[in-house]
């Protein structure tokens, strides 16, 4: 009867061990994480940006909470936060001039609408004063925005045929 039990032990272990190893392998871990496909319209591309980097302005602090709770992980070795459903990705880092926070995203909205967007949405709940520059060529766009921050947006490059664009915050120089 011993034998049958431990026999039984062994069994189960085994099983447990395959049907986790199934569900690691089924999931994609934090180091595995790459963009997803899907390009961003311009609602979701306000809100991303407006939620995480706006939002938790200045220190960026909160960003990491709000970018768990829209789906996002950062890659063990790159620190980039995706979320491999949509072609978009969140990066925070510490510039000369203070911290940034920065999205990377593909989209096929006109870019001249996506900047003026981000550089609104960004100064959102200031004094109203802020000026808006945009580069009549490119589209890149830059503002003053919350507190003493600096919001840039450029359209970056084409790839597979989607347009890409950058977003960022950071505090002024």
């Amino acid at each position: 009867m011993k034998q049958v039990t431990v026999g039984f032990r062994h069994s189960l272990v085994a099983a447990c061990l395959i049907l986790m190893s199934a569900f690691f392998a089924s999931s994609a871990s934090a180091q595995d994480l790459e963009p997803g496909t899907k390009g961003l319209g311009l609602e979701d591309t306000a809100n991303l940006f407006i939620g995480v980097c706006a939002k938790t302005y200045p220190n960026f602090r909160k960003a990491k909470k709000v970018l768990a709770q829209n789906g996002f992980q950062a890659h063990s070795k790159t620190g980039t936060f995706y979320d491999g459903k949509r072609d978009v990705s969140f990066k925070l880092t510490r510039s000369s001039s203070g911290k940034v926070c920065s999205m990377v995203f593909s989209s096929k909205e006109k870019p001249e609408e996506l900047g003026l967007l981000l550089a609104v949405g960004s100064t959102q709940g200031t004094d109203g004063n802020a000026k808006i520059d945009v580069d009549p060529n490119t589209f890149a766009t830059r503002t003053n925005s919350r507190g003493s921050s600096v919001m840039n947006f450029t359209p970056t490059f084409v790839n597979n045929g989607k347009q890409y664009f950058r977003a960022s915050l950071s505090a002024s120089n």
